[in-house]
């Protein structure tokens, strides 16, 4: 295997300076928000949805297992379609929601 030459990883750091953003804004919270940083929330969405579309789907869950995993995804994607975010539909659909399991208006009935 051959050595890196040093001028191909100074090409590869110059490269990635563009995706680096420096703000002076004083309400910066330390989130950059960039079409990189879509693209990994896009993946870790993708996976965060299947992931509780599966808890939901599995009849061998608990009632309340299913029924909260419907109403994260529910969440998420109302908050996809208003912002069209995938950072801040990952993050509805990774916070905690409300433990009340008594079945709402637009629920799938799962009896019980």
């Amino acid at each position: 295997m051959k050595p890196v030459k040093p001028l191909f990883i100074g090409v590869l750091w110059m490269a990635a300076l563009p995706s680096l953003a420096v703000t002076t804004d004083p309400n910066f919270k330390g989130e950059t928000v960039s079409e990189k940083n879509e693209s990994i929330c896009k993946t870790m969405f993708v996976k965060g949805l299947v992931n509780e579309q599966m808890k939901f789907s599995n009849t061998g869950n608990d009632v309340a297992v299913r029924r909260l995993s419907e109403r994260r995804i529910t969440s998420a994607r109302k908050i996809f379609s208003e912002t069209g975010s995938y950072c801040e539909a990952h993050e509805e659909l990774t916070k905690e929601v409300s433990s009340e399991t008594r079945h709402q208006k637009g629920e799938v009935h799962l009896g019980k």
